[in-house]
């Protein structure tokens, strides 16, 4: 009986030893997952990472179409644990000046329409054109997204931007995920090129929970078609012959990128 009581009172502390060592474990992995994509956020890593790598980033003179979309699992090991983060790389040429293909993936209201997604992602009444007025170096969006077998998506980004030489680099890292569904990162990166520009990107995601986890296959499948559709309404939406970019441009590229 002694023994029964002495369990049931230790339990409690043992559970939340346990939630605070998970709670820590994926700071540290949030962290790494940030580090890395710093690390590669200037012009001579990067390159040195797009050499090394041409099955995730071709020769642009090889991109045709909606270009290349790729997604795979990394082991991040940290502290002797290991952490299955989902990759996914896309690549895409633009026939659009930089100028224009970076204003669109500063402009967060246009994203609404440009991605479908469900809400309108301005924070703070920073549109594109105050960020472009007001030179703007970072801001903040909020994402809210339906998908297919997964649940929602409901977090907030924040995004920096930066020149290294004519490369472009935009950072994106994970403000507060509202739906506690994952762990975030992602870097963009704008390099010109004959003709146009092309854009690279990294996307790293670790779900939180362990059920969603166990979707592997589903999460693989969900993301290559996501990235591929961005892919192809950035392409479209940037090489629109129309001096400006709008709401209604974005909206008919992301319709013909979901059919």
């Amino acid at each position: 009986m002694r023994r029964r009581l002495l369990y049931g009172a230790l339990l409690p502390v043992a559970c939340s030893i346990a939630a605070a060592v998970a709670v820590q474990a994926q700071q540290d992995l949030r962290s790494a997952m940030n580090a890395r994509l710093d690390a590669l956020a200037n012009r001579v890593a990067w390159a040195a990472f797009v050499n090394r790598f041409p099955e995730r980033f071709p020769p642009a003179a090889s991109t045709s179409g909606d270009g290349v979309v790729h997604a795979e699992e990394e082991d991040f090991e940290l502290g002797g644990r290991h952490f299955a983060v989902g990759i996914g790389y896309r690549q895409v040429l633009i026939r659009a000046p930089l100028a224009r293909v970076r204003r669109m993936l500063s402009s967060p209201d246009l994203f609404k329409d440009l991605y479908g997604l469900d809400a309108d992602a301005t924070v703070g009444g920073l549109t594109g054109d105050r960020i472009e007025r007001e030179h703007v170096r970072e801001f903040r969006a909020r994402i809210l997204k339906r998908l297919p077998v997964l649940p929602d998506q409901d977090y907030m980004l924040r995004y920096s931007g930066s020149d290294d030489g004519p490369a472009w680099f935009q950072r994106v890292r994970l403000v507060e995920d509202l739906e506690g569904f994952a762990l975030r990162a992602n870097l963009q990166v704008l390099e010109p090129v004959n003709g146009g520009v092309v854009l690279r990107s990294i996307s790293m995601l670790y779900p939180r929970d362990w059920l969603v986890r166990a979707l592997t296959t589903q999460i693989r499948a969900v993301t290559r078609t996501e990235l591929a559709k961005m892919n192809a309404t950035e392409r479209c939406a940037a090489e629109n012959p129309a001096p400006r970019l709008t709401p209604a441009i974005a909206a008919a590229c992301w319709a013909q990128a979901s059919r």
